[in-house]
């Protein structure tokens, strides 16, 4: 029969220690050195210094995780006990220094425009930063769930390896903050009348200092290119009858070539007479823009409707 003659010993009591955000937390496991056999060689282990501590958690079998509230890049330091599970058990304590790490395991995620077609005017000139119909610029935007900041900063380029990228690099240039350069006047662009469409492949990376060290997510953008629309607005001074006390107005904008309609909350005394208004598409049909104005107390919050115009 084997006595229980050995105390147990934590062999890990200096780690560098890194956190995977799809691991759920689990870190590390733990392992002791106990020559005795069977039961008195089996060990349990737990955390006894600091008694309250909110960062990790050990289970008896030595699998050590990291809390949500944790720290990365910061030093820990605890007193880990091993215990035997002999009849009059031995146990040692032992002071342990911890360094945790993030690991980069998280890339970028599109946020902008996503899955949707960006609408831009065909007579919009260059060299300039490009802009939709609306004259907003046109910035790719991105997030990254990793905890390290640098692991979490989006950046953006042209994917050299794409095989568009010799005919759209004549016209475009994607700069590390998202935004789309145009290189020369749009309507120079040979379209295609029955797909007026233009692919941008594009690559979102995370941590941009270190090359060896980072995620890509491929990313196309499309640009729908339409004939130059005229005004947005019809603007006149006719008054316009609207509920009382109210200090916002909504205006949408809806028809067959928008496919998703165009809203913009402003406040009332933007507000002017709007009627319908006509956009010629490629294929020089017309057709009719729809505004509807919705009044609201807030700028979030809508109460009451009017009628289209």
């Amino acid at each position: 029969m084997d006595v229980n003659d050995n105390t147990p010993q934590l062999l890990d009591q200096y780690l560098n220690l890194t956190i995977a955000n799809t691991e759920d937390g689990y870190i590390y496991n733990l392992e002791a050195d106990d020559p005795d056999s069977n039961e008195n060689g089996d060990v349990t282990f737990e955390i006894i210094d600091p008694p309250n501590h909110t960062y990790f958690t050990l289970t008896p079998a030595g699998a050590l995780s990291a809390n949500s509230d944790v720290n990365v890049n910061e030093t820990f330091y605890l007193q880990i006990r091993v215990t035997d599970n002999g009849t009059t058990p031995l146990s040692s304590v032992s002071s342990c220094t911890y360094v945790v790490y993030d690991v980069n395991d998280q890339p970028p995620i599109i946020t902008w425009p996503g899955n949707r077609e960006v609408l831009v005017l065909q007579n919009t000139s260059g060299p300039a930063f490009l802009t939709d119909f609306l004259d907003q610029p046109v910035i790719l935007n991105a997030t990254d769930a990793d905890v390290i900041f640098e692991y979490s900063q989006v950046e953006f380029m042209m994917d050299v390896s794409a095989a568009s990228y010799q005919n759209t690099s004549d016209y475009f240039d994607v700069f590390a903050n998202g935004s789309v350069w145009l290189k020369q006047d749009l309507d120079s662009w040979q379209l295609d009348i029955n797909d007026p469409r233009i692919v941008i492949e594009t690559i979102a990376y995370d941590n941009p200092s270190d090359p060896f060290n980072r995620l890509e997510t491929p990313y196309t953008l499309i640009l729908k290119v339409t004939r130059n629309f005229p005004p947005i607005f019809n603007v006149t001074v006719s008054p316009v009858t609207c509920p009382g006390n109210v200090t916002w107005f909504t205006l949408s904008l809806c028809n067959a070539i928008l496919f998703l309609p165009f809203q913009k909350t402003m406040p009332l005394g933007h507000f002017r007479h709007l009627r319908p208004m006509t956009r010629t598409s490629r294929t020089t049909t017309s057709a009719t823009m729809r505004a509807c104005v919705t009044f609201s107390t807030t700028k979030t919050s809508l109460s009451r409707s009017a009628s289209p115009f």
